[in-house]
């Protein structure tokens, strides 16, 4: 039977499954997480059943699905029915603090193809962290991060396209992502997060939250006329 939908709703359709938690053979909830974030950015009608689904089901004496899942399906309503998310909060056990650092909405005036996702955030110090999946492992320092990457300071040479297995450790947690190295400036190295465990997604969203200050956000125009940094400004 042919479908109602036009054909450029396909992958609206796509994002919806995968939002649901129909997932590729392989892929992890990461794959989830980011289908939801779509959805909220491009104000998806018709996902909102699905979202509130994801962030106010029970099972028994707890919430069904993980509180990242939760917060993030929130945030994403949040661009589509905010009214439901103001009358929500209140009694989801999210925490406001955590739930303000929140995707950015597409820049229609920039003509960069990747455009930064989340506000970027210079940390009250450095986070210390190592690689653990290299021959060689090193020590880096972390003074920028994002939800979706950051900026490191590494002696050791990290070529751009290199996968590392990441551990972040502050005095009370650690925290463990897959990062892939988009660029490279003399000591500074900026990597985006590919793929992390709901749990440690929800360590990182604590971690900003002590840590995180928000720096002044600046148009790609500006970005442009600045030109380059001492350390690397990753698009994440």
């Amino acid at each position: 039977m042919k479908s109602a939908w036009p054909e450029t709703a396909s992958p609206i359709l796509r994002l919806l499954r995968i939002a649901e938690g129909d997932l590729p053979k392989d892929a992890t909830e990461y794959l989830q997480l980011k289908a939801i974030e779509a959805l909220g950015r491009l104000r998806t009608t018709g996902a909102e059943a699905i979202l509130r689904k994801i962030a106010e089901t029970r099972r028994a004496f707890r919430w069904a699905s993980p509180s990242e899942l939760r917060l993030v399906a929130s945030q994403a309503m949040e661009k589509i029915d905010p009214e439901w998310v103001r009358d929500f909060v209140p009694r989801s056990g999210l925490s406001v603090a955590e739930f303000s650092i929140e995707p950015l909405d597409v820049d229609q005036d920039s003509s960069a193809i990747r455009q930064r996702r989340y506000p970027r955030l210079r940390l009250e110090r450095s986070v210390a962290a190592t690689t653990t999946n290299l021959k060689e492992n090193c020590r880096l320092d972390i003074p920028e991060l994002t939800l979706g990457g950051g900026v490191a300071v590494c002696e050791q040479s990290l070529h751009p396209g290199s996968l590392v297995n990441l551990k972040l450790t502050t005095s009370t947690k650690s925290v463990k992502v897959l990062a892939i190295v988009r660029d490279a400036n003399t000591q500074a190295r900026a990597f985006e997060v590919v793929d992390m465990e709901m749990e440690e997604r929800s360590k990182l969203r604590k971690l900003l939250v002590s840590l995180g200050n928000v720096m002044k956000q600046t148009s790609p125009k500006a970005r442009a006329r600045r030109g380059t940094r001492t350390l690397i400004t990753p698009t994440t």
